[in-house]
């Protein structure tokens, strides 16, 4: 299963890595895979960028992962 979460619109682009050198994030794909789940950036012509993480499927990896950034969020404005 694939799922796409949007970035919200800002003054700044985020800028990530590909092919071609630098291009403009604008959301990042999940996909959900039986054995990983892959995280990919979308780039500002709508296409998915070179660079992914690739996580394990297991719950302990992902209830952390989740755990770490909902602590980032809770610090942001």
């Amino acid at each position: 299963m694939t799922s796409k979460i949007e970035f919200p619109p800002r003054k700044e682009p985020i800028y990530a890595h590909g092919r071609n050198g630098y291009f403009k994030a604008t959301a990042i794909n999940v996909l959900d895979l039986s054995d990983s789940i892959i995280l990919e950036n979308w780039n500002s012509r709508d296409s998915i960028g070179r660079g992914r993480v690739v996580l394990p499927a297991n719950c302990n990896v992902l209830r952390d992962l989740a755990n770490k950034l909902n602590r980032i969020a809770d610090r942001l404005p």
